[in-house]
């Protein structure tokens, strides 16, 4: 295993997976388990890690006995789950509440996340409710017709599609965001369809290279 420790060895980072191991020292002293969460709108992620793979997930624990996902990278097996539109993604703000069967342990949880096999995720919103907005759909309208910068890093998806891996300070997403909290564009959000085009990431992406009005589909992959 290649371990990458920083912030003064408070955080570690195991094949693209990173929590605290002050936690998970404390957790794995902790012998009292509570059993298997509620399956209030818990759902299922199946992710094929026997290649090797990271899973590309930032996580903490949480409450004891759970993870909080914290973070999704551009790349890993938890992207390349969430490019699949067949599946319900997963992003920052879900709980990671069992994993291969093994509940109630944060740290033997962690344990069967290290290794290379096939890795069944039962993942679940912190709050109920709190995943209204998550998978659906909306649009964003950009006015680029003067030639103004977007500020947006985008990765495209196995589906035909773009990820966003990051927002600019300045740049007409960043305004679009300022001017409009309750819809804002994010990092680990996907862009499906630009000016009519979809399925088809080398149109989009041409029509995102023009100096024109952008009307920009997006779905929410972010728990907001």
């Amino acid at each position: 295993w290649i371990f990458r420790i920083t912030c003064v060895c408070e955080i570690v980072e195991v094949n693209g997976v990173r929590s605290s191991i002050a936690a998970i020292k404390s957790l794995a002293l902790c012998s009292m388990v509570n059993g298997p969460q509620p399956d209030v709108d818990k759902f299922l992620i199946v992710l094929d890690k026997s290649r090797g793979e990271h899973l590309g997930v930032d996580i903490e624990p949480s409450e004891g006995e759970t993870f909080l996902i914290t973070g999704i990278s551009p790349e890993g097996l938890f992207a390349k789950w969430n490019s699949d539109s067949h599946n319900t993604p997963v992003g920052p703000g879900v709980k990671i509440v069992e994993v291969n069967g093994v509940c109630g342990n944060a740290a033997a949880m962690l344990e069967e996340l290290k290794k290379d096999q096939v890795v069944q995720i039962s993942v679940t919103p912190v709050l109920r409710g709190v995943a209204e907005s998550y998978g659906q759909v909306f649009s964003i309208s950009l006015d680029k017709s003067r030639g103004e910068r977007l500020g947006v890093d985008m990765n495209p998806t196995e589906d035909e599609a773009f990820l966003i891996a990051d927002i600019s300070p300045e740049g007409l997403f960043a305004k679009w965001n300022s001017d409009n909290g309750d819809r804002p564009a994010l990092p680990g959000d996907k862009i499906v369809e630009v000016n009519g085009h979809h399925n088809n990431a080398g149109a989009m992406l041409e029509e995102l290279k023009k100096d024109q009005m952008l009307v920009i589909k997006v779905v929410c992959l972010q728990y907001r």
